[in-house]
């Protein structure tokens, strides 16, 4: 009897409007939008161009009031655009949505890289023997000197991974503001990034040769493996498994021309990329356009007129 009643109070109330159970469908997370920063081949001026399902805007960073010829870095944090102006010395973020300013901060420097962290802003002018840190709450500016200039910032869980000069890499612990180690390579730094193990994996170039080495993100000390490699730029993916069906599992390369993932070639003629590992999305710069490439059925779906490099790229998504 006590079944009967259940069952006829749960027809009851999906009868009514706007009752129901939950479908999931409703609130999946997607891709809202992909950011691409590139550099024009000839004027070297960079600028970030929007895609959405709707198309791609180029010169995105008008909207925050920054000119091509004025951008440096761009990253995406705490769901916010965030770019950096050499010429004005400035940190401004945008709404990935829409475009609207969230935050302008004065560095006192040139901003040419930078990294958003839980307390700091750290920010380097390579062209300076110092390493400038923003207090988030407090908005106040400090440096710390260094013994060459700094280059590329990473943060992840309140540690700072810092180039200093041209072939070390500083781990440097927000709170503490002291570096944990300190790690030497034979090569110049061309590229840094995290991998799925949270470990900083490196492109290193020696003039005519590539390498790939890594800093460990369980002690910060160097696999000193710098190891001969026939790719150019790489995009490690950070996922371990399709948690949610469409994740690609797979590191994407760039060989010659050619955008290769588990070496099978995906696009030719290609001279840089950008990879939406989360839905198994290539965005890939070959002659004067941007193709859009399904990694899974390797169709083309979309092309959007683009001729810059692309030097990175973010990935904003939501429900």
């Amino acid at each position: 009897m006590k079944q009967w009643i259940f069952l006829f109070l749960a027809a009851s109330l999906l009868a009514l409007p706007g009752c129901g159970f939950d479908d999931d469908r409703e609130y999946a997370i997607e891709t809202k939008a992909g950011f691409f920063l590139g550099e024009d081949s000839l004027s070297r001026q960079r600028g970030v161009a929007k895609w959405t399902p709707d198309g791609l805007e180029l010169d995105w960073q008008s909207r925050l009031k920054v000119g091509a010829g004025e951008l440096s870095t761009m990253v995406l944090a705490e769901g916010s655009v965030w770019v950096g102006d050499i010429n004005s010395n400035l940190l401004v973020a945008g709404d990935p949505e829409t475009g609207a300013e969230e935050a302008r901060i004065t560095t006192g420097v040139a901003p040419h890289f930078f990294a958003v962290g839980d307390r700091y802003i750290v920010i380097a002018d390579s062209t300076q023997d110092s390493l400038v840190w923003y207090h988030r709450r407090k908005e106040e500016l400090f440096a710390i000197e260094l013994p060459a200039p700094p280059q590329r910032i990473l943060y992840n869980s309140r540690t700072f991974f810092v180039q200093v000069g041209p072939s070390d890499v500083w781990v440097i612990d927000e709170h503490a503001l002291a570096d944990r180690s300190r790690n030497e390579f034979e090569f110049p730094i061309q590229f840094m990034q995290f991998n799925q193990f949270n470990n900083i994996d490196l492109v290193t170039h020696d003039g005519s040769q590539a390498y790939t080495a890594l800093v460990s993100g369980a002690d910060y000390l160097t696999a000193r493996n710098e190891t001969a490699v026939d790719y150019s730029q790489i995009a490690r993916t950070p996922y371990f498994e399709a948690r949610f069906g469409q994740e690609w599992l797979q590191d994407v390369v760039l060989v010659g021309n050619e955008v290769q993932t588990g070496n099978q070639v995906i696009q030719d003629q290609a001279s840089s990329f950008g990879v939406d590992f989360f839905e198994s999305k290539l965005f890939a710069q070959t002659n004067d356009s941007l193709v859009r490439i399904d990694l899974s059925t390797r169709s083309i779906e979309g092309a959007y007129p683009y001729t810059d490099r692309i030097l990175s790229s973010v990935f904003w998504r939501g429900e």
